[in-house]
């Protein structure tokens, strides 16, 4: 039996562990995707999820979907919301080769982030397994939004705890486009 003393810590550790976010967070309007980048085509809408309902059979059928196209190496645009530091809210352009996370840019700049700020950034596969993971914790709720075409999410928020403040984390992709063959 999980105890209220035991619930908060686990929110005081989240919100320690950079799972501290809110909607107050600010948003920068996006910069236009730059060539080669291709528009996210028509999202899946959000679907509550909980352990062993719909939207656990939604997340393995999107990431079966992702599987199933074979892209290992690509790039995207990317960004938590989060009441974070700015280190960590910004949106970036993440390199994947090989199923392996190469390079995290800061979009605006086109420098590269920090070694500690990039270790918080993930694959796509690495999305999914966020999202499996905030559903088994169980969080309180977790919405996903999946590309239409090859299925990885393209949105998901998640509220650790009901009714505690700031413990929401949420991240959006903003496009992707395959790398060429080398």
């Amino acid at each position: 039996m999980v105890t209220r003393r035991a619930i908060w810590l686990i929110a005081s550790i989240a919100v320690l562990g950079l799972a501290s976010c809110s909607d107050r967070t600010p948003f920068r309007s996006l910069m236009p995707l730059s060539p080669g980048w291709s528009p996210l085509g028509a999202p899946t809408p959000p679907t509550p999820a909980t352990p062993g309902g719909p939207a656990d059979s939604l997340l393995e059928a999107n990431r079966t979907l992702w599987s199933a196209s074979g892209i290992n190496s690509y790039r995207y645009r990317f960004r938590w919301e989060c009441y974070c530091s700015e280190d960590y809210v910004r949106i970036v352009d993440i390199v994947v080769v090989d199923g392996a996370v190469v390079s995290v840019l800061d979009a605006s700049t086109g420098r590269p982030v920090s070694k500690e700020v990039a270790a918080y950034y993930r694959t796509i596969d690495g999305l999914f397994d966020f999202v499996r993971g905030a559903i088994d914790y169980p969080a309180s709720s977790v919405r996903s939004v999946y590309d239409a075409n090859l299925g990885y999410p393209v949105e998901t928020d998640v509220d650790y705890v009901a009714n505690a403040i700031d413990d929401e984390l949420r991240f959006r992709v903003f496009g992707r486009s395959p790398l060429p063959r080398q």
